[in-house]
C-alpha cells in the first residue's frame, strides 16, 4: 500500500469533522418535521446505513476498477454533488413562495422593499 498524501488527510479530517457531528442535526429535524414515532425513526436510520453501505460500495467499484484508493475521494465528492443538486428545485419552490407572500403583503419583508 502506497503512503498516504497529505491532501487524504485533510479529506479524512473534514469528512470526520463535519459529517459525523451532523448526524444528531440531521435525525433532530426529521423528528421535528415528521411528528415523532418509532417507525420514523426506524426508517431514517434505515436511510442512513444504507446511504452508508451504499457510498462505500461505489468507493469499492473505483478502486477495483484500477483507479486506486483515492477513487473514493471523488466519487464522494461526484454524491455530494448530487446531494445538492438535489435541493435546487426546493430552493426554487422555496424562494418562489417567499416571493409570493411578500407580493400579498404589499411588497415589503420584513421591513424591507422587494423587487420581484
Amino acid at each position: 500500500m502506497g503512503r498516504v498524501q497529505g491532501s487524504e488527510r485533510r479529506a479524512l479530517v473534514v469528512i470526520g469533522m463535519v459529517g459525523v457531528p451532523m448526524n444528531p442535526a440531521m435525525i433532530a429535524r426529521v423528528m421535528r418535521t415528521a411528528h415523532p414515532g418509532a417507525l420514523v425513526n426506524t426508517v431514517h436510520t434505515s436511510v442512513i446505513n444504507i446511504g452508508l453501505g451504499v457510498g462505500a460500495w461505489m468507493g469499492g467499484l473505483g478502486i477495483a476498477a484500477g483507479y486506486g484508493v483515492r477513487s473514493p475521494l471523488w466519487v464522494g465528492i461526484a454524491l455530494a454533488f448530487l446531494g445538492v443538486c438535489s435541493l435546487m428545485p426546493y430552493r426554487k419552490q422555496r424562494s418562489t413562495s417567499i416571493g409570493a407572500t411578500a407580493g400579498q403583503r404589499g411588497g415589503t419583508q420584513d421591513g424591507v422593499r422587494c423587487s420581484l
